[in-house]
């Protein structure tokens, strides 16, 4: 099945105690190719500056919720954060794609 471009698509991966440019790199590849193909994407590097980490976690959570997929992008199970993004996400019924299945352009 081919990536559903109706969607609206929130990624979700580590990035607390990462250097900052590569993680900015790699949420941007992913939501690039999710835009390239038409989607509508929801990239948490992209919130405001907060000033800890439960903070950036409610502004996560808020736009999970507005969203039909989480992609888990490499090495999100490293991720406290993307762990209960994705536990929440599967829990509520949002669909749980990973980045090789965006990268591939099927799911």
């Amino acid at each position: 099945m081919g990536i559903d471009t109706e969607g609206v698509y929130y990624l979700s991966g580590p990035i607390t105690g990462r250097d900052s440019l590569a993680v900015m790199e790699h949420f941007s590849r992913v939501e690039q190719k999710l835009v390239e193909i038409g989607c509508t994407v929801i990239n948490p590097i992209k919130n405001p500056h907060r000033n800890s980490w439960e903070e950036y976690m409610r502004d996560g959570i808020t736009n999970l919720m507005l969203c039909d997929y989480i992609v888990l992008l490499d090495d999100w199970s490293m991720s406290r954060g993307a762990v209960i993004e994705r536990n929440l996400a599967a829990d509520l019924g949002i669909k749980v794609i990973t980045e090789k299945d965006v990268m591939n352009g099927i799911h």
